[in-house]
């Protein structure tokens, strides 16, 4: 098998071509560069309104702005070197790239649509990437890169679908990052001001001082009280003896045992699991995971992650992850919530900031302070109302 073959088989993995398709390889369609050294120096000295695109894909990849420009056309440009190597990117006016940014240009614009490659080569370009030292995809990789497409009015249809999705994924990621803003503000609220005995939000300090006072989180609501997490919880890890002597973890296994990995922006993520058997969780009782445990990440990218679990055997503790079981007098559901606020992952930062392994250790998920309300009992195991003060 040849280079082409392999690539567009193997690599790039497409086993059959679609019929009236035609395989190809970038460079016989397309002409390659690089963009070229653009110093912080040079952007703070010609600043501009053409902007500078860089190896990072936050913000769309942009560095900064400079008062001229390198490109003026539809050009794709990719990241070549580091943690983003093979991403791609459509550009279309007058921009700049730096030299970490190779750069894809149609040979001739009635066969090739570039929307169209943008999708079309984003889906197998990190399949090229070497990952020996520095993640790389460089030039001479990605002109020998074979991918099959169609003719040029075939593409201009598919590229305006997909165009069509992501437009409608962009408005959505905004509407939720909306809602997101709203809930927060709302949770900040609720989390300093309480509501009243008909369940209305409190007013402010500022409109009624009476029904407020001073503690060591500011002032708050006169019926709370400020309490240490480990003297209203009791927070668990799995202890070293039980992961050294008790943990195998094994494929199909009954139990999964969650990983940092799998709590993710506060949310369960399941798609890389690792499972233990059922009667190894059940020799392990301390570090089993029940229904109304909060667990929270304590080393990795997600640390500070805190999640409420609802239901019991299905989990087990792995390390990274630690649980935290609330006392009779505290709400679970509370807790999960207040664990999110900034007031709260502020003193998270705190605890675990300056270390060259960022994580907690059970002292210092104990000194972490939650401001509670006055509650009845954990008599509602399903309850995620934050009820009234009294």
């Amino acid at each position: 098998m040849n280079i082409f073959e392999k690539n567009l088989r193997k690599i790039s993995n497409f086993e059959t071509t679609p019929s009236g398709w035609a395989d190809t390889q970038i460079k016989s369609i397309c002409l390659l560069g690089r963009g070229r050294v653009i110093s912080q120096d040079e952007i703070n000295q010609h600043p501009g309104q053409y902007p500078v695109y860089s190896s990072q894909t936050s913000d769309d990849g942009i560095l900064g702005y400079l008062d001229t420009y390198d490109f003026d056309d539809e050009i794709l440009t990719w990241t070549t070197d580091g943690a983003n190597a093979g991403t791609v990117f459509y550009r279309k006016g007058k921009f700049n790239c730096t030299n970490v940014c190779g750069t894809i240009k149609s040979k001739e614009s009635n066969k090739v649509d570039l929307k169209f490659l943008h999708y079309h080569l984003g889906r197998v370009s990190k399949s090229y990437v070497s990952y020996l030292g520095n993640p790389k995809l460089m030039n001479d990789v990605m002109a020998n890169i074979a991918i099959p497409i169609p003719n040029i009015y075939k593409q201009r249809k598919i590229a305006r679908i997909l165009t069509t999705v992501d437009n409608l994924i962009e408005r959505t990621e905004e509407l939720i990052a909306k809602q997101e803003s709203i809930k927060q503000g709302m949770m900040h609220d609720l989390f300093t001001r309480g509501v009243d005995e008909n369940g209305q939000l409190r007013p402010t300090c500022e409109e009624a001082p009476n029904l407020y006072k001073s503690s060591e989180l500011g002032m708050i609501p006169k019926t709370w009280k400020v309490e240490k997490l480990g003297d209203i919880t009791d927070i668990t890890k799995l202890a070293g003896f039980e992961f050294t002597n008790y943990f195998d973890y094994e494929t199909g296994g009954e139990i999964v045992a969650l990983r940092a990995l799998n709590i993710k922006n506060e949310r369960l993520d399941l798609t890389n699991i690792q499972t233990i058997p059922k009667s190894i969780s059940e020799k392990l009782p301390r570090s089993r995971v029940y229904a109304e445990d909060v667990l929270i990440t304590y080393i990795g990218a997600y640390i500070g992650d805190v999640l409420l679990i609802n239901e019991s055997d299905k989990f087990h503790l792995a390390p990274n992850v630690a649980k935290i079981t609330t006392h009779r007098s505290t709400n679970p559901h509370y807790l999960e919530l207040i664990m999110r606020t900034s007031q709260i992952k502020t003193q998270m930062f705190m605890l675990y900031c300056g270390n060259s392994n960022p994580q907690f250790n059970n002292d210092s998920d104990s000194k972490i302070i939650n401001k509670y309300p006055k509650w009845p009992g954990r008599t509602n195991k399903n309850s995620a109302d934050i009820g009234d003060d009294e």
